[in-house]
């Protein structure tokens, strides 16, 4: 949805080092690094085409933030990483692991607080000396981004905003999650019903607005910012982080959720209970994330595992012996028909928010009834192996 949203948002853009005074450029010494260099220079158009759908990591370029960490955090292009310049000699191997195992052509963008801001061209130097040969520069970075587009924030950030009450929080996932346990003081807005909820976004297209959903790997929230960038909002931030990461340091949620109740002593009557091979999970769809990992690799032949996400995703890190079926761009039928037959079906995506959106749609549909699942876990992969947590 965001990849729309772009779209319409954007005309390519890209200008050489020759271009940089027309570019609004200053002169000085970020024009003398770039021009002794051979920098290549881009402009805010271009970089909205490489930002992927929002997420951290799903750019089509690698971009980096020069500035220092805590810069980055208050307020960051989407997708990017942190890359300080110059690079702390006891943190070089963190930072640089983020282009590990990459091929030296890989598509690298820095930036950093604007035209006369020397960290991201001297980034790029140093990147180039390390043998990286298609390196660019966003000089106008963060001060022009922010004129434009959304930012994505950190969790200190976020918190700050609602301790002092400064912005409006927004829910981008699915409404039952919304009040099953949100951000206190939230609205709902659910991406997937963004067309008959937008009326609840606030009059003036000045509010502080930050979005969040399901955590990194829910793109949710990107989606509804982006809308609203494109409705006319000026002062939109998503909180990548999201629910995970807040109730994680302790924040206040509603509904208790900032603190996992004291786990109960099984008995007979608190037994897990089965739909045919399937061991349910305490909410209503959900199958039990225990189970469900110790089936993979080894599940009952008439279940499968549905990898709901893009083929790109699921490559990225897969349940053993699950599949791919991307649902997105698909009505519940049109999915539905090309699932597996006569088999139980356990949807999964990253963070569980997806397949959730996914199981309410078929079930609502009236279709796979008592045949379809979905798994309320986030996905965990270390060394090849992933699990549900």
């Amino acid at each position: 949805m965001l990849k729309k949203v772009l779209l319409s948002l954007s005309v390519a853009g890209f200008v050489s080092s020759s271009l940089l005074a027309s570019s609004g450029a200053g002169a000085g010494e970020v024009e003398k690094i770039i021009k002794q260099n051979k920098l290549q220079v881009v402009d805010y158009d271009y970089v909205l085409k490489r930002i992927g759908d929002g997420r951290i990591g799903s750019g089509k370029a690698i971009i980096l933030d020069a500035r220092p960490e805590v810069r980055y955090q208050e307020g960051r292009i989407p997708s990017s990483y942190p890359m300080p310049h110059p690079i702390p000699a006891n943190m070089k191997d963190e930072y640089l692991k983020v282009l590990k195992d990459k091929p030296k052509d890989v598509e690298i963008i820095t930036y950093c607080s604007g035209v006369e801001c020397e960290k991201s061209p001297n980034l790029a130097v140093e990147l180039i000396g390390m043998g990286y040969k298609n390196v660019k520069v966003y000089t106008q970075g963060i001060p022009e981004w922010k004129k434009h587009f959304y930012t994505d924030i950190g969790a200190k950030t976020a918190k700050a905003l609602f301790d002092k009450d400064e912005a409006l929080f927004i829910d981008a996932r699915p409404l039952g999650k919304f009040r099953e346990s949100t951000i206190p003081g939230s609205i709902g807005i659910a991406d997937g019903k963004f067309k008959e909820l937008w009326g609840r976004l606030p009059m003036d297209p000045n509010t502080k607005v930050v979005v969040f959903c399901g955590g990194y790997e829910c793109e949710l929230s990107h989606s509804v910012a982006g809308h609203m960038v494109a409705m006319g909002y000026k002062n939109v931030m998503t909180y990548s982080g999201g629910i995970p990461e807040w109730k994680k340091a302790g924040y206040p949620m509603t509904g208790g959720g900032a603190a996992a109740p004291a786990p109960k002593p099984a008995t007979a009557k608190e037994a897990p209970k089965n739909m045919g091979p399937i061991v349910l999970g305490e909410d209503e769809g959900t199958v039990d994330t225990a189970w469900f990992n110790s089936i993979l690799g080894k599940k009952p032949e008439n279940v499968t595992i549905v990898d709901i996400r893009g083929p790109a995703d699921h490559a990225k890190g897969k349940f053993a012996g699950s599949i791919n079926i991307e649902k997105k761009g698909k009505s519940a039928q049109e999915f539905v028909a090309l699932l597996p037959k006569d088999q139980y079906i356990i949807l999964t995506c990253a963070t569980g928010t997806r397949s959730l959106e996914a199981w309410l749609e078929i079930t609502g549909a009236g279709l796979l009834k008592d045949k379809v699942f979905y798994l309320d876990a986030t996905i965990k992969c270390e060394g090849g192996t992933c699990k549900g947590e």
